[in-house]
C-alpha cells in the first residue's frame, strides 16, 4: 500500500513538470515530456506509466492546440516508455545516456514523418521528406538537449534518493549540529 501510494505522488509530481515544462519559456522542443516517458518506463509499475507522459501532452495539448500529428507525438512517447522498461534491467549511466539518444531519435523520425505525411507543409515526395527531416534539425538538437538534461535530472534525484545512505550521514550532521553534545 505504501508503495502504491509513493508511486501515485511521484507520477503525479511528474506529471506536472511534464505540463509545466510545455507552459514555461522553453526552446521548442526542450520539454520534460521525452524524459518523463523514459522515466516512467523504467520507475512506474503498470498503466500509471502510461498515464504520466500521455495525460501530460494532452491536458496541455487542450490549451496550446490539437494538432494533425498528436498520434505521430503521442506514439512516440509510448515508444519512449518502452524503451524506459529496458533500462530496467540494463543500468548504468551509458545506458540511460544511449536509451535517451534513441528515444530523441525516435521522437524526430515519427513526429516529422506525421508533419509530412498529415500537412500540406511539405510535397508528399520523397524530397518533400527529406527536406522536412532537414529543415526538423534544429528541433531535434532541442529535443536531444531537453531529454538529455530532464533525464539526468530526474534518473539523479530518484537514484539518489534511493540511497539511504546519504539521508543518514545528513541527519547525523544536523543533529550535531543542533545538539552538540
Amino acid at each position: 500500500m505504501k508503495q502504491a501510494k509513493k508511486q501515485s505522488r511521484l507520477s503525479f509530481l511528474l506529471l506536472i513538470v511534464a505540463i509545466l515544462s510545455r507552459f514555461l519559456p522553453h526552446p521548442p522542443n526542450f520539454t520534460a515530456v521525452g524524459a518523463s516517458a523514459l522515466y516512467s518506463g523504467k520507475y512506474i509499475r503498470g498503466p500509471w506509466a502510461y498515464f504520466v507522459p500521455i495525460v501530460a501532452m494532452l491536458i496541455s495539448d487542450l490549451f496550446l492546440g490539437l494538432h494533425t500529428t498528436m498520434p505521430f507525438v503521442y506514439g512516440s512517447f509510448i515508444v519512449s516508455i518502452v524503451l524506459g522498461r529496458t533500462l530496467i534491467k540494463r543500468k548504468g549511466w551509458l545506458n540511460t545516456g544511449q536509451t535517451t539518444v534513441i528515444g530523441s531519435i525516435i521522437f524526430y523520425l515519427v513526429t516529422n514523418f506525421g508533419v509530412w505525411l498529415t500537412t500540406p507543409l511539405y510535397p508528399h515526395t520523397l524530397a518533400g521528406l527529406a527536406q522536412c527531416y532537414l529543415l526538423a534539425l534544429p528541433f531535434f538538437a532541442w529535443t536531444l538537449l531537453g531529454d538529455i538534461t530532464f533525464v539526468a535530472l530526474f534518473f539523479t534525484i530518484t537514484e539518489f534518493a534511493r540511497q539511504e545512505e546519504p539521508f543518514l550521514r545528513a541527519k547525523k550532521a544536523i543533529k550535531k549540529i543542533i545538539y552538540p553534545i
